[in-house]
């Protein structure tokens, strides 16, 4: 999430997804609980930003439109890649 509201996204994220007051694990057969982790305002005060749960296609759009707004063009989507030509990684040539 801190990377999100670096990118000015977490208003938008935080509208798309829910906040759960917990997770839990469970014993598969039982049904015991094994471990139970509050989360809501807890995950905000312990980390300083809410725990979200966003299905993973609002989260690619959130992202794709984000780009399409900072870099036009820079994300095609459904195009193939038929040739990779070797070049300078990064501005310092490294990986």
């Amino acid at each position: 999430m801190k990377v999100f509201e670096a990118l000015g996204l977490d208003g938008t994220l935080a509208a798309t997804g829910f906040t759960p007051d917990g997770i839990e694990i469970r014993m598969g057969e039982s049904g015991m609980r094994l471990l139970h982790a509050p989360l809501g305002k807890t995950s905000v005060d312990r980390w300083g930003s809410p725990y979200l749960h966003i299905p993973a296609p609002d989260l690619l759009d959130c992202l794709a439109q984000q780009l399409d707004r900072r870099a036009p063009g820079a994300l095609r989507l459904g195009t193939a890649v038929t040739r990779l030509r070797a070049g300078r990684r990064g501005r310092d040539g490294g990986s």
